[in-house]
């Protein structure tokens, strides 16, 4: 053989076998590459099964609040309190009749002001009044009006009597009684 033609095998041997390490780097690559890729395939679907459950946690929540909301909209209440002291009104005079009428108007102005949310109109409405009994009968005799004492009382109670949730609370004497209990 000639020096030529074993130049000519070395160097076809040495091309193959660049061309083998050639490939095998590139299958390592290769290998790599689709490990990496695999390992964010899964941190993706990790993430998306959690996202997921997210939602669907989130989703019981909001549901779970609808129907609260719902109960609260129906089974809700209106809690009104009022001072009454120095409520000084013809409807006093009428006694039990001037009370009810009194618990009536303020039923359908309370109705009136809540109608326009959503709901409202099924909420039980409780009123209580809180005012010095004692204080309103000295006013009433202060300006002359000596036959209130009876009718006051029996204006109250209509007042408690008329609707179920109503009431008319003597908050005791003395200055401020009634802002005391409303606080």
């Amino acid at each position: 053989m000639d020096e030529k033609m074993s130049s000519s095998f070395t160097d076809r041997f040495e091309a193959f076998k660049r061309f083998d390490e050639d490939r095998q780097d590139f299958i390592k690559a290769l290998i790599e590459t689709n490990n990496k890729l695999e390992h964010d395939l899964k941190i993706a679907n990790s993430d998306h099964l959690d996202q997921l459950n997210s939602r669907r946690v989130w989703q019981e929540r909001a549901q779970s609040y609808e129907i609260k909301l719902n109960e609260t909209t129906i089974n809700g209440f209106l809690l009104c309190l009022i001072d009454g002291d120095g409520y000084l009104d013809n409807l006093i005079s009428q006694g039990a009749t001037g009370g009810g009428e009194a618990a009536n108007r303020l039923l359908n102005n309370i109705k009136c002001h809540i109608q326009k949310h959503d709901g409202a109109m099924h909420w039980k409405i409780i009123v209580r009044v809180y005012a010095n009994i004692e204080g309103l009968l000295k006013k009433f005799a202060y300006i002359g009006f000596t036959e209130e004492e009876k009718a006051l009382r029996q204006f109250v109670a209509g007042f408690t009597q008329s609707q179920p949730l109503f009431d008319f609370v003597d908050a005791g004497q003395g200055k401020e009684r009634a802002d005391h209990k409303i606080k």
